[in-house]
This record gives structure tokens, sequence and C-alpha cells, in this order.
């Protein structure tokens, strides 16, 4: 029997060479991802696996992230949060309209594993 801590199922690999610092610092290109994940706008091939990555995230504290994808989903929540609030409380009354992940989310958003 496979221990499910230990073997977890994670997120595709191709997130695992995405340079989200360029993201974060690029206010326009990180509004189109916003519009990406919010299904408002355009993705590029690594908008749309992080669109699949980030409703499950909220929901579970990216369970099945692997630790680079914990670290960007952190970066990326935070910057959206702060350089675009509405796309950001769009995307969590989307993935979360009845507050029921908030807490939980936030509280992993301030943890460093």
């Amino acid at each position: 029997m496979r221990s499910s801590i230990l073997y977890r199922d994670t997120y595709s690999s191709d997130l695992e060479n995405f340079d989200i610092d360029e993201l974060l610092e690029n206010d326009r290109l990180l509004e189109s991802y916003g519009k990406c994940l919010e299904y408002k706008g355009p993705c590029t091939s690594q908008g749309r696996e992080f669109r699949k990555l980030m409703p499950e995230a909220i929901r579970t504290n990216c369970l099945k992230c692997t630790l680079k994808q914990r670290e960007m989903v952190r970066k990326a929540a935070k910057a959206l949060n702060v350089k675009l609030p509405k796309i950001w409380n769009e995307l969590v009354k989307q993935e979360d309209p009845k507050g029921e992940f908030k807490q939980k989310f936030e509280d992993f958003l301030q943890r460093s594993d």
C-alpha cells in the first residue's frame, strides 16, 4: 500500500522551468496572466497549466504541488492580491464563492514549506 504522503500525485512538471519572478516584475504580463486565470483573456501554455492548478491549490493548499510550484503559487497569489486586487478578488470568488477555503489558503500563503 502506497503512502499518500510519500507518493502523492503532483501537477504537471511543465511549470517547473517557468520564471515566476519575470512574470511578477512585468505588470502588463501579470495582468494578462490574471485575465487568463479568470477565463477573460487568452492564455499561454504556462497560463493554461497555472489555471488548472490554481482552483485545486486554493481548495487544498496546494496539496499536489511540488515545492517549486508551492513557491510559485504563493508568489503569484501575493502579487495578484497586491498589484491587481480586483482580478485576485474575482479569481478567489470564482474558485471559492462561499469563502470556505479562504483562511486555510491565507495560512498556506504565509508558510514557507
